[in-house]
């Protein structure tokens, strides 16, 4: 009789890699999760290949599921040596680990690897980076392609969901804006195709259990909207006041790097390969889940 199957987890103390962790484990998987610092359900590890190589022999893990990054384009322009280490070497390292152990290897890259000029991207379309942290994610996905042909890499669009800790979501700081009754500026002019949380890591799950194919895949919602939409649904959902949500133009954005106006991807290619008709936006009600206390 052959035990739970087991998937290692990386960057539990972001928004998505708790939502993995708990899916997965809600599935019946056996979890391991990886963090720099301690947070509940996972190792602390200082992300050393000789560190690695011992977590993943004592999980055995059938997959390696990276979510680690530094995922905030204002700290990669401050710190673009950490962010090559955090964005580029530490993915490249998981993948040849995960080639050598027999693991399937899924990791995160991100839409802002176009440069937003054009929006509507497939996975055929050539990325464009402008900025340190799309151009330290679109050359992750290269090397790691080089190092392990067999990998799966999801470009995310925008998650939008609360993060487990209730500080590394969008959704906590905007929540927390509207409860104080403070205005919150959106661009009518930067579109997304957001998707919740929630609905990115059952996809995660399901990719896992019908043994998607390798390669490139485009996690995006099926709605296209701008900032501004965005910001308004999301308040309806909240229950709170819309007129708080001021439109605002890119134009008047002073800070840096600048902003992509429109990376909307399309996500046929991933809904052919699940099976699916449709990838919920920030319209389904799974955007407003949390993760319970205790996973």
């Amino acid at each position: 009789m052959t035990g739970p199957r087991s998937v290692l987890v990386t960057g539990m103390t972001g928004l998505l890699g708790p939502w993995l962790a708990f899916t997965f484990r809600a599935a019946g998987w056996q979890v391991t999760g990886i963090s720099r610092r301690p947070v509940p359900g996972s190792t602390v590890s200082t992300f050393s290949e000789k560190e690695l190589r011992t977590v993943i022999s004592d999980c055995r893990p059938e997959l390696i599921l990276n979510a680690a990054a530094m995922s905030q384009p204002a700290e990669a322009e401050r710190s673009p040596e950490e962010a090559e280490k955090s964005n580029i070497r530490l993915p490249v390292l998981l993948a040849g680990l995960a080639r050598e152990a027999g693991s399937r290897f899924f990791h995160c890259s991100t839409d802002l690897v176009f440069d937003g000029l054009t929006g509507g991207y497939s996975e055929t379309d050539p990325v464009s980076p402008c900025h340190v942290y799309g151009k330290t994610k679109a050359e992750a996905e290269r090397q790691i392609f080089t190092s392990n042909p067999d990998a799966v890499i999801f470009r995310l669009a925008l998650l939008i969901g609360f993060s487990e800790d209730g500080a590394h979501g969008f959704l906590d700081s905007f929540s927390g804006s509207l409860t104080a009754g403070k205005p919150v500026s959106a661009f009518t002019d930067e579109f997304r195709t957001a998707v919740p949380v929630k609905v990115a890591a059952d996809l995660f799950l399901l990719a896992a259990e019908k043994r998607i194919l390798p390669g490139l895949y485009h996690l995006a919602g099926d709605d296209r909207l701008n900032r501004y939409e965005l910001a308004r649904i999301l308040a309806r959902h909240l229950g709170a006041r819309e007129d708080l949500i001021k439109p605002a133009v890119l134009a008047e954005f002073t800070g840096s790097p600048a902003r992509q106006p429109d990376v909307s991807m399309r996500n046929q290619k991933l809904k052919s390969a699940l099976g699916i008709e449709k990838i919920p936006g920030i319209i389904h009600p799974d955007v407003l889940n949390r993760i319970p206390a205790r996973f």
